[in-house]
């Protein structure tokens, strides 16, 4: 999370999305006029020392003001909401708003998205996530 600008709240800039096949949604999103990156190979250290890999396709130039998604794929490293200590997490609900609202949803569907959250017309680009968590349901913008 964090902002751009002079506003210090925090906010969510951008988004993940994980395909079933990130070479092959990068290559359908880009026959479709949408650059979603190059694919490369990233890891970390847990603080249990094992070693987490993943590859992640991100445009750095955050289109749409960070309305469109980078992709991720988890190989064989845990998705990080299924880590036991956080208790189960899971997204409840995603929208967007935009001020180009048809150009978001031709995005996302170039990305192989098929069921799209609702997309509203606005004039900042907005993010809102609704998230289950062990405490109780939260919202991020």
């Amino acid at each position: 999370m964090g902002r751009r600008g002079p506003d210090p709240r925090p906010a969510l800039v951008t988004w993940a999305m994980h395909p079933a096949d990130i070479e092959a949604t990068t290559a359908r999103a880009a026959a479709e006029g949408v650059d979603a990156g190059t694919v490369e190979s990233w890891s970390r250290n847990a603080p249990d020392g094992a070693l987490l890999q993943w590859r992640v396709a991100m445009n750095a130039s955050m289109p749409m003001g960070g309305l469109q998604p980078f992709l991720i794929d988890w190989g064989s490293t845990p998705h990080p909401s299924t880590n036991p200590a956080l208790g189960t997490i899971a997204l409840a609900g995603l929208s967007f708003e935009s001020p180009d609202p048809d150009i978001l949803e031709h995005t996302l569907t170039a990305l192989g998205m098929t069921d799209l959250p609702p997309i509203r017309f606005g004039l900042v680009p907005t993010i809102t996530a609704d998230i289950k968590t062990p405490n109780g349901r939260i919202t991020l913008r």
